[in-house]
């Protein structure tokens, strides 16, 4: 693409100018050096959420063969199949019949926390955390605690553990893989299914004055959370070895997600890095 062509382009985003697909679109945004990659999978899992939801709705039927009757006719309505001795056809009825009754179940049972769990469970979940919040590592048991002077005492701090549906519950009831987040990680992440449900940040809108500064923890929440690992070439460092640290890719732009990266203490830039949860006003 030539100077020319590029600063048509840019020239068309500031003026809100349609483009013809979304590549062409992606393609600008490379153009500036920013991760193609990573805002593809994000719109794959935004696409991916709304198809899920386009094909499910809420029902009454609470019989097994009742709800599969009238997930197949829905399907088949809505996908034009004729053969619904198909299998694939069946897998996705079936699929989607089990993803109703979990909502279902949801509605009728109550939520498992760290207090409903058998501590053995608790204890190997922990175990193969490194005894620290899986997305951003602060250690939830003392014994753990690293030395790192940029805390106070020079030590990791340490936070209260929370157990987490990776599926929130709404969606798949106490049927779910479960990790042990800390507490200030399980707020933040709530009932989101991912980033594509945090508006403000999925569009890295680092400029709105309301929230501004929550807004920019939460993109690095949620930087630290997709990533879990030391972003450093040579280093092999996750959540399970010591707290995650974030910071800009680009010094030249703004705070904000898209433009965020995450290091171990060891590699992070001393000046332009700080914990996810313990970010000052920027």
């Amino acid at each position: 693409m030539s100077d020319t062509d590029k600063l048509t382009a840019i020239l068309d985003v500031l003026s809100g100018t349609a483009f013809e697909s979304v590549d062409e679109m992606l393609g600008v945004y490379g153009g500036l050096g920013a991760p193609v990659d990573e805002i593809r999978n994000d719109l794959c899992a935004m696409v991916r959420e709304r198809t899920i939801m386009w094909l499910l709705r809420r029902t009454t039927a609470r019989n097994f063969n009742e709800r599969t009757r009238i997930m197949t006719k829905r399907m088949a309505e809505l996908l034009r199949i004729g053969d619904q001795q198909n299998g694939a056809f069946q897998s996705v009825v079936n699929q989607l019949v089990d993803l109703e009754a979990r909502i279902t179940d949801a509605e009728n049972v109550e939520k498992n926390g760290t207090s409903d769990t058998p501590e053995a469970s608790i204890r190997d979940l922990l175990k193969g955390q490194g005894w620290r919040c899986a997305a951003c590592g602060i250690p939830l048991k003392s014994h753990v605690r690293r030395r790192m002077p940029r805390f106070a005492e020079e030590l990791e701090p340490i936070s209260e553990m929370q157990l987490d549906h990776v599926e929130p519950f709404y969606i798949a009831a106490n049927q779910t893989r479960m990790e042990v987040l800390c507490k200030e990680c399980n707020i933040v992440k709530s009932d989101r299914l991912g980033v594509q449900e945090d508006g403000f940040v999925f569009c890295a809108n680092h400029l709105r004055p309301k929230n501004r500064a929550s807004t920019i923890r939460r993109m690095a929440f949620w930087t630290t959370y997709k990533t879990r690992s030391c972003e450093h070439d040579e280093c092999a460092a996750t959540s399970k070895d010591g707290i995650l640290l974030v910071g800009r890719k680009n010094l030249g732009v703004a705070w904000a997600y898209g433009n965020l990266s995450v290091w171990c203490d060891n590699h992070a830039p001393i000046r332009d890095s700080w914990y996810c949860h313990s970010f000052p006003d920027l």
